[in-house]
């Protein structure tokens, strides 16, 4: 609960949050947009009424994000700075809702924990570098929890309805915010009663609910998060630890993974061993809300419906963050817990570093094909997978789809998407006729310029089957040039 020195508390959030800002606008724009930013910038590109009507066919989530994203554009721009710096924002917002929620539910000491753990945690800054509805969904889950804490303390109708506000917004943002938004209401009923404010919060966010239902079933029906079920249920379980642990790449940075988890496992002693009837019951508190964000969706996908990734889970990490940082803070072992924050702070940053500086933890650089390609005369683009042809089509100006009859052309560019080392890199089979000219390697992807001594007339049934795997690649052709 809140105490000590509003002026100490003061300065040590406003630490946090210059820390926060660092890690997250420090670079920001080094990374070109990959796939599903690129569908973000056209989105806020079109007019805000034709952006609302195009979302149930190409989004799997709600309006909210998109509604704060395009007034942000059209006064920033569409560049990749531009959009990320608003889920930069979200994300140190993140920092200062999860300090809250700790020192509501805990203490002040568990709010330092937990700020410093969420000021650098790899996943979050990783999102709020992303122009996505993540750092969003992640801030008004922390939002949430925060005010459900501060109900739990209160328990009157006005502390209800904010903790019923920031959950209706954060299930406007993405649908998952009710698997955390759903445990909070089940404590709140459990531990402090089934009352007339109480009814009437969880009436609101169940109006809320109802009001987002037809669009959810329009964009199941749509299947845009299908690809999903194509990855198996064990791999992406095993996915979440890690990459809630050392960010969107943390299968790579597996020692950062396996300490951290050292470090909670102790953590997890120190609370059972030495902490107060109060440390452990808020701990316990947010340990209950964070995993049951992670233990409902995965027992819904063995049920009926499979939507597990952990990008979509980042809602329950804030509460997962307090439940760590009042561990780490336990009065009685204060020694052992300061060191193990220490490690996990360090940790951290190792992980933010690392990822950083290695091109193969970052985003695929369309901008560097779109370089490459600048001045070519190929007219044919062949990319693989399929849908990142338009990610290299929003870097080069416009590529327009190859139909039937096909395009005259002397050259042929083909770019792979691939993470692989290059001495375990395949070699791409030459388009026939054509024969490679100019390669170039980059840390995620391999692209490879093929010439013909004649002009041929290619069309998409002449590429595909000898280019790459038919059934992932798709030919672009540039008819601007």
């Amino acid at each position: 609960m809140p105490g000590g020195s509003p002026r100490r508390a003061a300065l040590g959030l406003a630490a946090l949050l210059v820390l926060a800002a660092l890690v997250r606008f420090v670079g920001i724009g080094a990374q070109s947009f990959w796939l599903d930013e690129v569908v973000t910038a056209q989105l806020v590109q079109r007019s805000f009424g034709d952006m609302l009507s195009t979302i149930p066919h190409s989004e799997s989530t709600p309006y909210l994000y998109y509604v704060l994203v395009w007034p942000w554009a059209k006064l920033f721009g569409h560049g990749e700075a531009a959009l990320r710096s608003l889920s930069a924002l979200f994300g140190v917002a993140t920092v200062a809702a999860i300090w809250a929620a700790a020192r509501e539910l805990v203490s002040e000491r568990a709010a330092l924990a937990a700020g410093a753990l969420a000021a650098l945690n790899p996943f979050l800054v990783w999102y709020s570098q992303e122009a996505r509805a993540y750092a969003l969904l992640a801030l008004l889950c922390a939002g949430s929890f925060w005010l459900f804490a501060r109900a739990l303390r209160l328990g009157d109708g006005r502390a209800l309805a904010w903790w019923a506000l920031a959950s209706a917004l954060a299930l406007a943002t993405h649908y998952f915010a009710a698997f955390t938004v759903v445990p909070e209401a089940i404590a709140l009923a459990l531990l402090i009663g089934r009352t007339r404010a109480w009814a009437l919060a969880c009436g609101g966010i169940a109006l809320a609910t109802a009001a987002l239902a037809p669009l959810a079933a329009q964009q199941r029906r749509g299947g845009g998060a299908d690809w999903i079920g194509d990855i198996t249920l064990g791999h992406r379980i095993s996915e979440i630890p890690k990459r809630f642990a050392a960010g969107e790449f943390g299968n790579q940075l597996g020692y950062v993974f396996w300490l951290v988890l050292l470090c909670a496992l102790a953590a997890v002693v120190l609370l059972g061993l030495r902490a107060s009837e109060r440390e452990r019951r808020g701990a316990l508190v947010a340990l209950g809300i964070g995993l049951a964000g992670l233990v409902v969706p995965v027992v819904s996908a063995l049920a009926t419906l499979d939507y597990v990734f952990p990008r979509n889970l980042i809602g329950s990490l804030p509460a997962l963050l307090v439940a760590f940082g009042a561990a780490l803070t336990v009065a009685s072992a204060r020694r052992a817990g300061g060191v193990l924050l220490a490690a996990v702070v360090v940790l951290s940053a190792v992980a933010l570093v690392r990822t950083a500086t290695d091109d193969r933890l970052q985003r695929d650089d369309w901008r560097s094909v779109a370089r490459f390609l600048d001045g070519r005369h190929a007219r044919i683009l062949v990319t693989s997978p399929q849908d990142d042809g338009r990610a290299l089509s929003y870097y080069m100006g416009g590529l327009l789809e190859l139909t039937d009859p096909g395009v005259e052309t002397q050259e042929v560019a083909v770019v792979e998407l691939t993470r692989a080392p290059l001495r375990e890199r395949r070699a791409l089979l030459p388009v026939p006729g054509f024969r490679p000219i100019a390669t170039s390697d980059a840390e995620t992807y391999r692209l490879v310029l093929e010439r013909s001594p004649r002009t041929v007339t290619l069309g998409p049934g002449a590429v595909l089957p000898f280019a790459f795997r038919p059934d992932d690649a798709a030919a672009y052709a540039d008819l601007n040039r």
